[in-house]
């Protein structure tokens, strides 16, 4: 996993390489579930993929794209926390993957 921080320093990480359908779906019910998120809107398209939840008061987004793969990114600062919290959780539990610094 790589992640990386906007102009505004929102944080952006980037959770696989593939864009595969059934992990984005895992990992929007993992959030729903595991983390108590709701889903504020879903945006699909033929090749790409926009999730909005909200988790504690913060806002972010779950993003699948068919040439780069699956990301989750913060709509603003104040979420970056959760966005990490949440990718370290699916780095350790489900994905398997060493976390790129």
């Amino acid at each position: 996993m790589k992640k990386f921080y906007d102009k505004d320093q929102k944080l952006n990480i980037e959770l696989s390489q593939e864009s595969d359908d059934d992990l984005f779906t895992k990992i929007a019910d993992l959030i729903i579930k595991k983390f108590d998120g709701t889903t504020m809107q879903k945006l699909d398209s033929m090749d790409q993929r926009y999730w909005d939840f909200k988790l504690d008061m913060v806002e972010f987004c779950l993003h699948q794209e068919h040439f780069l793969g699956i990301s989750i990114y913060a709509k603003n600062t104040q979420s970056n926390d959760i966005v990490t919290g949440i990718a370290h959780y699916l780095n350790k539990e489900v994905l398997n993957k060493t976390w790129d610094e």
